[in-house]
Parts: C-alpha cells; structure tokens; sequence
C-alpha cells in the first residue's frame, strides 16, 4: 500500500506533476516542428508522434485533476 504524503510535500508533488505535464507538452510541440522540417514523406513519424504525445499528457492531466 502507498504511503500518504504529508501535506506539505502534497503541494510540491502536484508542482512538479504539472511542470512534467508542461515539459512534455513542450516536447511533443518541438517534435512537431522537426515533422514540418523534414522533407516531404518522412514528417508523418513526426506528427503522429507529437499528437500522441499530446493526447498522452493532456490525459493524464485531466485523470490527475
């Protein structure tokens, strides 16, 4: 079984969830422009790779809430 976390560490661990959420959001949006760089027939990896980065962490975002 997990252990509660004391209250003031609830505060810094939701802090840092965010700030993991942002990150990666942030990576996936730079992913996506490596995808529109990329030579014509290749940037699809790219895309499809960011949009489910992106559906990935606003998920989990959403479930963390």
């Amino acid at each position: 079984m997990g252990r509660a976390m004391p209250s003031e560490e609830v505060p810094a661990a939701m802090d840092a969830f965010e700030q993991v959420t942002r990150d990666m959001r942030d990576f996936a949006i730079e992913v996506k422009r490596l995808g529109y760089s990329m030579p014509a027939g290749y940037e699809n990896q790219f895309l499809e790779l960011s949009d489910r980065m992106i559906k990935r962490t606003d998920d989990l975002a959403r479930s963390h809430h």
